[in-house]
């Protein structure tokens, strides 16, 4: 008998991924909401709401790392089919971070699409966005760096974060990635005025 990684309640035998109860499930706010950022299209599955903040910050701050199985749910096949052949740029969080945490919490997350990782971005200073006023968001660009080395032959690649607030992350993301290679992005979550419009 399978429990949910949230609840720890029976999961049913018909949740095909076998890791979150129904219950839990309708608690995460599917939106499906596709916009372009700077002529990339950016795919975000979720809204941003408390029960995502939770379970967020019980995989990120509690250190519960069998988490990472319960934010794409019956999504991972639909989304692996959506974005085969290319490879995953994860946005970066701060070293000491995962060291603490003993685990990337995007990496991991990435790892469940079976596709190549590439490790080119570095954050290097903690900096975290969400403790930043709107307008202080900007300067993440003086904090990502990328090793564009390791993105020698790649044609495809797909952007993972977590959750976006300002976009500040991504933007910073897609113009350090080299113009000839193909852009796309994947956020879990955002609560952003922006997910109204198509274009931003």
């Amino acid at each position: 008998m399978n429990k949910c990684l949230i609840c720890f309640e029976r999961v049913e035998e018909t949740i095909s991924n076998n890791f979150v109860c129904k219950r839990c499930l309708s608690k995460f706010e599917v939106i499906e909401k596709r916009v372009i950022l700077d002529g990339v299209e950016v795919f975000i599955l979720y809204k941003y709401n408390d029960f995502f903040k939770e379970i967020l910050y019980r995989y990120k701050g509690c250190y519960d790392e069998e988490l990472k199985n319960a934010f794409l749910n019956n999504f991972l096949m639909k989304l692996s089919y959506k974005y085969r052949n290319r490879k995953i740029v994860c946005a970066p969080s701060y070293y000491k971070d995962d060291i603490t945490r003993g685990f990337n919490h995007v990496k991991e997350i990435a790892k469940l699409f079976k596709f190549e990782i590439i490790d080119c971005l570095n954050k290097c200073k903690n900096y975290k966005q969400s403790e930043q006023k709107y307008i202080e968001r900007n300067k993440i660009e003086n904090i990502i760096k990328i090793d564009k080395t390791k993105l020698k032959g790649v044609k495809r690649i797909l952007i993972l974060d977590d959750v976006t607030t300002s976009l500040s992350t991504l933007k910073t993301i897609i113009r350090l990635l080299p113009t000839n290679i193909d852009v796309k992005a994947l956020v879990l979550a955002s609560n952003c005025r922006f997910m109204e419009n198509e274009n931003v």
